[in-house]
């Protein structure tokens, strides 16, 4: 996997604050057969790359399939009941209004790509467990932040800020 985040600046995203709560396993969404091969094939992917890791958590979220525009399938983990467990992160982006202000009078622009951008922000170790999806009888858990988490665009935010002062502080 490649990360935007060096070892210097790498920043694991840990759920600040967990409710207490009884283990849970939510029933897994049945995956078309037409989609298994190309599911195994993503699972395969994501396990190589280190998105996702085998488990034994005792927790379980339900599998979401999804179709992209260019046909290949995205894999999605159904974060409503983990979203109720994590207290959200109160950290917001900047009003676009400020950001654009701060273009005036500059001269050289560039451009970041964030493709699979929840993918550069890995989850502390000891949050995993909560992210446990059910596939083929298989257990796995992601190690990265992901789409759907109410603390995902904070997280993403976080990685992005200490990045970016790093960097300011090498220039």
């Amino acid at each position: 996997m490649m990360t935007i985040f060096s070892k210097n600046v790498l920043v694991y995203i840990n759920f600040s604050h967990i409710n207490l709560h009884e283990p849970y396993k939510i029933k897994s969404y049945p995956v078309p057969f037409s989609r298994c091969p190309a599911v195994q094939h993503e699972i395969d992917k994501m396990l190589d790359w280190q998105i996702i890791e085998r488990s034994d958590s005792h927790y379980n979220n339900p599998l979401v399939t999804v179709i992209k525009a260019d046909g290949s399938i995205r894999l999605c983990l159904d974060a409503r009941k983990l979203n109720t467990v994590i207290l959200p992160t109160r950290d917001a982006s900047p009003p676009i209004d400020d950001i654009l202000a701060k273009f005036n009078n500059k001269n050289i622009f560039s451009f970041l790509d964030f493709s699979s951008g929840y993918w550069q922000s890995p989850l502390d170790p000891s949050v995993r467990q909560y992210t446990n999806i059910l596939y083929d009888r298989r257990s796995y858990q992601f190690c990265i932040v992901f789409f759907g988490l109410n603390v995902s665009n904070a997280a993403i935010g976080k990685g992005l800020e200490v990045t970016f002062v790093n960097l300011a502080a090498i220039m």
